[in-house]
């Protein structure tokens, strides 16, 4: 079996500021001597002339649900989050050259897991053997998709290149700020 990598990676933003403490007008008390500190009045705060920080930027994860490495004929799963309320879409560079859209515009949900293929669907690894490439985009805004205005549920075959489609998916998400959209990128081997 060969050694597959995947370049999946799932980062969550935890940014947590806090500060306790009151002080007396005039309740300020000299450090005894043995140490090299001296205690002072706070100095009130300045005043911040830039404007309030922006949300925290959308991360998100993709994960195959078993082995990264296949053989043809077995089901696969897969498991995505976002860490922003959002929209989803699973794109798939095939071993054969094709492109695909799985889902278009799925509704996302902060910090919930989403499974794909939902029920009722199956999808099993084709041949040819090789590295299937999964793309999973989330955004904050509902875009219109690559394949139009409508949502995707089901797998369709797309017209694109695999450098055509990472084209078009950067021209579609691209002009947005990045905090506003992110994707994760998976490999699964599939084999004879």
């Amino acid at each position: 079996m060969q050694h597959i990598t995947r370049s999946a990676m799932i980062t969550f933003l935890a940014i947590g500021l806090g500060m306790s403490g009151a002080q007396a007008k005039d309740d300020v008390r000299p450090i005894p001597d043995t140490r090299n500190l001296t205690a002072e009045p706070a100095q009130p705060p300045v005043e911040a002339s830039t404007p309030i920080r922006s949300p925290r930027a959308v991360h998100v994860s993709l994960m195959p649900v078993g082995p990264s490495a296949i053989s043809i004929g077995t089901p696969l799963g897969f498991r995505m989050v976002s860490t922003a309320d959002g929209f989803g879409s699973l794109y798939v560079l095939s071993a054969s050259g094709r492109t695909q859209v799985w889902f278009e515009n799925i509704r996302l949900r902060a910090g919930t897991p989403m499974a794909y293929p939902r029920r009722g669907l199956t999808i099993r690894a084709t041949a040819p053997a090789g590295d299937e490439t999964l793309l999973f985009v989330a955004a904050r805004d509902r875009l219109e998709g690559l394949t139009g205005p409508r949502q995707v549920t089901n797998p369709l075959e797309l017209q694109y290149t695999h450098d055509g489609l990472r084209a078009a998916i950067q021209q579609k998400f691209g002009d947005l700020k990045r905090e506003r959209w992110a994707f994760a990128e998976i490999k699964i081997h599939v084999h004879d």
